[in-house]
């Protein structure tokens, strides 16, 4: 399950650095983040996206990981070139410690944008004077 969720978080860090400057036909309106689930497009979107993918999830996907962890496919398309041939323990791990931190930015990103109606990269501008001030005071070689 932690490879699974490890992989959503992965999507969407890259779906938060993407929505400011591309939107799905239609949804052109929307506000970014949080803000999509109050707007009428926006939920119903992500309500269609929430039963396409649980089906997903509950048909398709799972035949595809039998005999392995749960989340583990292997390499389907046999794209990493390994001594066994594809997806090993080595592999595994960095996805799964990529997903962690992917996990952790997510949270992050979605509790700030809920908090201050931000998308990331205005979190991100918002963050550097205090960053820099909290450097300068913390650091007495900081210049």
């Amino acid at each position: 399950a932690e490879l699974k969720h490890g992989r959503v978080a992965m999507m969407a860090i890259i779906g938060f650095l993407g929505q400011p400057s591309w939107r799905f036909p239609g949804f052109e309106g929307v506000p970014d983040g949080v803000g999509a689930l109050t707007e009428a497009p926006g939920s119903t979107g992500f309500a269609c996206l929430f039963l396409l993918v649980g089906f997903f999830e509950l048909r398709i996907l799972a035949d595809l990981e039998e005999g392995n962890e749960p989340g583990n496919f292997g390499d389907p398309f046999k794209m990493i070139k390994t001594q066994s041939g594809g997806y090993d323990e080595r592999w595994r791990n960095l996805e799964l410690n990529n997903g962690r931190l992917a996990m952790v930015g997510a949270i992050g990103t979605i509790t700030a944008n809920w908090y201050t109606g931000l998308d990331a990269y205005q979190q991100w501008q918002a963050a550097k004077p205090a960053t820099i001030a909290f450097i300068k005071t913390t650091l007495w070689f900081a210049p």
